[in-house]
């Protein structure tokens, strides 16, 4: 196992809490164009222009991430791929990481905003590369109730 100093470890909880608002960022997307979507009920289409209205704010900087590219690849199923600016996948003792992001995008994918979106088992997949563009690592989220990671 490797051993993290506590700035490293600080720095880790405060990328997990970046990302955690880079998901909050897609909550006023999603008000914006929920409501006439769920007028006709289709959820695919919700999604799909989700992403897109996100994408077209990519990329979204924030200090030590970027969020470089979101976009609806088929049925229910979101991408959103985030890139380290500053850190190289040797920096890191990457299951920590992992773990401290996965629960930053839940807990930020687990309010009332999101409902309409757990409610029909939608899956958001998160890919996360260093500053190398070397993959770190990916895993999905169903938004069921309670939410599920998939890996």
């Amino acid at each position: 196992m490797l051993i993290i100093d506590k700035k490293q470890q600080m720095r880790q909880i405060i990328i997990g809490v970046v990302v955690a608002i880079l998901v909050y960022s897609g909550l006023s997307y999603l008000r914006y164009i929920s409501s006439e979507i769920l007028a006709k009920r289709n959820i695919n289409l919700l999604v799909e222009m989700l992403a897109e209205s996100m994408n077209n704010q990519c990329p979204y900087y924030d200090d030590e991430v970027v969020l470089e590219k979101v976009s609806f690849v088929k049925e229910k199923t979101l991408i959103q791929e985030y890139v380290m600016l500053h850190s190289s996948k040797d920096d890191f003792d990457l299951q920590q990481l992992e773990k401290k992001i996965i629960e930053g995008f839940i807990e930020g994918m687990d309010s009332e905003n999101f409902a309409v979106l757990r409610n029909n088992d939608v899956i958001f997949k998160y890919i996360i590369y260093d500053n190398q563009r070397k993959e770190i690592f990916r895993f999905r989220l169903l938004l069921n109730t309670p939410i599920t990671v998939i890996y």
